[in-house]
């Protein structure tokens, strides 16, 4: 079974023990609310676990903002963000 790129930043931010960031990232916010630096990111899960990873440096846009946090993430790119992580 595949995970999204939105699952496995909960997974990693929960495995590296790194806190969720607080903020709003409900529809209401809008995307592009200051909280919400990714403007596909609308579900109110996903936002604190992809800020806390971007905040870290973890992770970044793939440009304008745009995440794509419903497209699948292979074992390789899972990875690659944990080690980051670890640094």
């Amino acid at each position: 079974k595949t995970i999204s790129k939105a699952e496995s930043a909960s997974l990693i931010t929960k495995t590296l023990k790194i806190q969720p960031h607080q903020g709003c990232y409900n529809p209401s916010c809008g995307a592009g609310y200051p909280d919400n630096i990714f403007v596909d990111v609308t579900e109110m899960w996903e936002g604190p676990y992809l800020r806390a990873l971007w905040d870290k440096g973890i992770i970044d846009p793939a440009g304008n903002g745009i995440f794509r946090p419903d497209t699948p993430i292979t074992r390789g790119e899972f990875i690659e963000i944990i080690m980051k992580g670890k640094k």
